[in-house]
C-alpha cells in the first residue's frame, strides 16, 4: 500500500484553519494521526531515531507539552534550553523528519510530571491560587506563556512562518477540575484571550473543556481510552472538528505495582471506532513515553520509567505487535482519507446485535469505505450489501471499496511479534567508594527546597526498659525511622503505620527522614498541597506530636548540600564495600562507556532504594520494591489478557512478584566517548545485605 500524499511541513508559510469536519491545511481538509513524544523524557541523540520511526508508522504529527518546570526550574528569570530541555532543537528535528507539531503550552500539563509541570517556586508566591482567576497566578502563568510564545515566534516555529507547529494548546484538562475553583469561566476566558492575543494564525486547542468559549479559532478536544461516544454531542453543539488529543495506549506504573498493558487490538479498535464515527484528529498519548529523569515523576509514587506501553518503548525501540498493527491501520485509513474527509460524519446504524455500520462515499464506487464495528465481546456474522462478514468481538472491520473485501480488522494481529525482552551485560562498575550521610540534624538553618527530604528529630521520654514502637499517621510519601543513628524501619503512604523500634534504657533520640516520591500531577489547588508527616506521632502509648521538649526540623541531606554528584572531592570517600548494609550512604563508582550505539541501562537489581546520578546528571529514583499481585510475566501477557471489553487501568498487568523497575535508562548523551570512564553516584537509602556489582546492559 502506497500513500499518495504524505503530510508534513514544507518550510514555506502554511495556512491552518478548520470546519466542522476537519482541520484544513493550505485549503485541504486533512485526516491527522498524531503521536506524543515529550522532548525532556528522551535525549537529543535519540530524537532522530524516534521521530523517523514515528513517520514510518504513518503518523504525520508529533504532539508535545511545553514543560514550564524544565525551562524555569529556579525562578522566572532562570531560563533553560540546553540538553533534553532544548525544545527548539526538538522542533527542528520534527521538521526534518517531515512531522507537523501540536504544541501544548499549558503551562499546567499533568503528564504524570511532578506538580503537573509547574515549578515548585510558584507555590511560594504570596496569595497565589493555582489555575484560577487569581492575580498572582495570572501574573506568573501569563509571564511564562507570553515570554515563551514570543521566543517561539522569533524562532519562526509556527506554520504561518514556515515552521512545523500547526496547532497549539492553552491550559489542560481544566474542565475536569474547574468545579473546585471560584472563577473558572473567567479564568478560561482570560487564558484564551492571553493565547490568542499572542498569536492567532493557527487554531488553539483546549482539551476536556466542553464549556470552552465559543470564539473563533478555538477547538475543544477529548481525552480518554475511548472518545467515539463524545463525537456526536460535540458536533451537535460546536462548529468545530472532532479532535482526540489523548488516546491512552497504555498507562503509567506505580512503585510496588506491576506493569499496565493495553493490547494492540483494543487500541486499534478505539482508533477505528473514532474514525468510523467522524473523528478527524487522533493522538496517541504516549506514542513514545521515555523516562522520568531526575525528580520529574509525579504521582506520587510513579516509577522512573515512563514507557506507557507505547509503540516505541522507553529505549527508542519498536514494540511489536503494537507498532506494526497500528502502522497497518494508519496506512489503511490514510488510503481512504480523501473519501472520509469529503463526506460528513456517519455516527453509524445498528444492523445486528452489537454491530454498527458507517459508510463513507457511494456504495459501488471505488471511492467508498465502510466500517463494521462490533462493540460486543462475541463474534457476529452479518450481511451487508449482498456480502457476508464475520466480525470478531470488540473489533472493527474496514471495508475498503465497500466491495466485500475486509481491508483491515482491528482484532487480527500481524505475524510479526517481539521476542521476550532480555538484557545482556556490556560493562560493569568498578572502584566503589562510600561516604556516610549524617543521621539527624546537621544544620538546623538549612534552606527549604520544596521537594527535598526533611528530617524530624525529637528526644524521647527516658525508658526504664528496652523495646518500643512508633505509630505515625498521614505520612507523605515515605518516612525512614532511626533511633539515634540506628535504622529501624520505613513507612509509606497516607495510612497509619506502626514501626517497631529498639530503644535502650535511658535517653534516646527519634530521627525521622520524610521524603517525597513525586509531587502530585493531577487535581485542584496545588497551592494547598503539603508533604511530610501530616498527622500525629505516638511513642508507645504517648502522643509526642506536641511534646514540650519540641521537635527540630531540617530540610535536605548534607550530600545534597555539597552536590556530591558533581563535586565528589568535597568529602573523604572510603574505598571499600564494608558499608554495604548501611542505610543512607553515598556511593560512587566508575564504569567505561560501552562501544556501539545501542541504548544503555543500569541493572540495579542488587540495590535497595535511592537516587542515582551519572556524570553529574540526575538519572532519577530507583527502588527495588516488589510488584504485588497475581499475574504472568510480560513475555506471556498477550496470551493471557482478553482485549475484549472496555479497558481500565489494572485490567491487564504483568511482571508481578519481581521489582516494579529493575533497569534504568542511561542516555549516551551523558557519557564519555566509548572506552572512556564515567562516574556513577548514588545515595542508597536502605542499604543492601551484600554488595554486588551494578552492570550496564543493553536489550537483546
Amino acid at each position: 500500500m502506497v500513500l499518495a500524499d504524505a503530510l508534513g511541513p514544507s518550510g514555506f508559510p502554511t495556512t491552518v484553519s478548520y470546519d466542522s469536519r476537519a482541520f484544513i491545511i493550505n485549503g485541504s481538509r486533512e485526516f491527522l494521526l498524531s503521536g506524543c513524544v515529550h522532548y525532556p523524557r528522551s535525549t537529543p541523540s535519540l530524537w532522530p531515531k524516534i521521530l523517523k520511526q514515528t513517520k514510518e508508522a504513518g503518523i504525520d504529527v508529533v504532539q508535545t507539552y511545553v514543560f514550564w518546570s524544565v525551562h524555569q526550574p529556579n525562578g522566572p528569570d532562570d531560563w533553560v534550553f540546553d540538553g533534553n530541555a532544548n525544545i527548539w532543537s526538538f522542533l527542528d528535528e520534527c521538521e526534518r523528519a517531515g512531522l507537523y507539531v501540536i504544541l501544548r503550552i499549558g503551562p499546567y500539563v499533568c503528564a504524570e510530571w511532578s506538580l503537573g509541570g509547574i515549578p515548585v517556586w510558584v507555590k511560594d508566591i504570596p496569595n497565589i491560587v493555582f489555575r484560577d482567576y487569581n492575580e498572582a497566578w495570572l501574573t506568573a502563568m501569563g509571564d511564562f506563556v507570553t515570554r515563551f510564545t514570543k521566543e517561539a515566534l522569533q524562532r519562526n516555529i509556527f506554520a504561518h512562518q514556515g515552521g512545523p507547529v500547526i496547532l497549539s494548546q492553552i491550559e489542560n484538562e481544566y474542565g475536569n477540575v474547574e468545579s473546585a475553583y471560584a472563577n473558572p469561566a473567567k479564568y478560561v476566558s482570560w487564558a484564551v484571550g492571553l493565547a490568542q492575543g499572542l498569536t492567532n494564525k493557527e487554531p488553539w486547542l483546549m482539551c476536556q473543556q466542553d464549556d470552552a468559549p465559543s470564539t473563533d479559532n478555538l477547538v475543544n478536544t477529548c481525552n480518554g481510552f475511548y472518545c467515539d461516544n463524545w463525537i456526536k454531542p460535540h458536533l451537535d453543539s460546536r462548529n468545530t472538528p472532532a479532535g482526540w488529543t489523548e488516546n491512552w495506549p497504555g498507562w503509567f506504573q506505580n512503585w510496588g505495582f506491576p506493569k499496565p498493558i493495553r493490547q494492540a487490538q483494543d487500541v486499534a479498535f478505539s482508533v477505528a471506532r473514532w474514525v468510523s464515527r467522524g473523528g478527524s484528529l487522533m493522538t496517541y498519548y504516549m506514542w513514545h513515553g521515555g523516562t522520568n529523569f531526575g525528580r520529574t515523576s509525579g504521582g506520587p509514587l510513579i516509577v522512573t520509567s515512563y514507557d506507557y506501553d507505547g509503540s516505541i518503548d522507553e529505549y527508542g525501540n519498536i514494540k511489536n505487535p503494537k507498532y506494526t498493527h497500528l502502522q497497518n491501520l494508519h496506512l489503511t485509513l490514510k488510503q481512504y482519507a480523501p473519501v472520509l474527509m469529503a463526506n460528513p460524519p456517519d455516527d453509524g446504524v445498528l444492523i445486528q446485535n452489537n454491530v454498527y455500520l458507517s459508510v463513507y462515499g457511494k456504495v459501488g464506487s471505488p471511492d467508498c469505505v465502510a466500517f463494521l464495528g462490533n462493540i460486543g465481546k462475541g463474534d457476529e456474522s452479518v450481511s451487508w450489501n449482498g456480502k457476508s462478514y464475520m466480525v470478531p468481538g470488540w473489533s472493527v472491520s474496514v471495508l475498503g471499496g465497500c466491495n466485500g473485501k475486509v481491508t483491515y480488522n482491528t482484532a487480527t494481529l500481524p505475524a510479526v511479534q517481539d521476542m521476550p525482552k532480555k538484557y545482556a551485560k556490556v560493562e560493569t562498575t568498578t572502584n566503589w567508594q562510600w561516604w556516610p550521610e549524617p543521621i539527624g540534624i546537621w544544620d538546623p538553618q538549612s534552606a527549604i527546597v520544596s521537594d527535598s527530604p526533611l528530617w524530624y528529630t525529637v528526644n524521647l521520654p527516658a525508658q526504664s526498659s528496652p523495646g518500643s514502637h512508633v505509630v505515625t499517621s498521614n505520612v507523605w510519601d515515605v518516612a525512614f525511622f532511626y533511633i539515634n543513628s540506628n535504622f529501624q524501619g520505613m513507612a509509606m503512604s497516607s495510612s497509619q503505620k506502626r514501626v517497631a523500634v529498639e530503644v535502650a534504657a535511658g535517653q534516646s533520640t527519634l530521627n525521622i527522614l520524610s521524603q517525597t516520591v513525586g509531587l502530585a500531577n493531577y487535581g485542584p489547588h496545588y497551592e494547598d498541597m503539603t508533604r511530610g508527616i501530616k498527622g500525629e506521632v505516638d511513642f508507645d502509648d504517648t502522643n509526642i506530636t506536641l511534646q514540650v521538649q519540641g521537635w527540630v526540623q531540617q530540610v535536605g541531606l548534607k550530600g545534597e548540600r555539597l552536590h556530591l554528584w558533581n563535586n565528589p572531592s568535597a568529602v573523604n570517600w572510603t574505598k571499600d564495600t564494608s558499608a554495604a548494609g548501611r542505610p543512607l550512604t553515598w556511593w560512587k563508582a566508575d564504569f567505561a562507556t560501552p562501544a556501539g550505539s545501542d541504548t544503555l541501562a543500569f541493572d540495579f537489581a542488587n540495590l535497595g532504594k535511592g537516587f542515582a546520578y551519572v556524570n553529574g546528571n540526575a538519572l532519577g529514583r530507583y527502588w527495588n520494591i516488589t510488584a504485588v499481585g497475581n499475574c504472568v510475566s510480560c513475555s506471556e501477557v498477550l496470551d493471557h489478557c482478553d482485549y475484549r471489553g472496555a479497558y481500565v487501568p489494572g485490567k491487564c498487568v504483568c511482571d508481578c512478584g519481581v521489582p516494579s523497575q529493575r533497569y534504568y535508562h542511561v542516555p549516551r548523551d551523558w557519557l564519555a566517548p566509548p572506552g572512556n570512564m564515567n562516574t556513577l553516584v548514588i545515595i542508597e537509602e536502605l542499604g543492601v545485605s551484600s554488595f554486588a556489582r551494578v552492570d550496564i546492559v543493553v536489550q537483546v
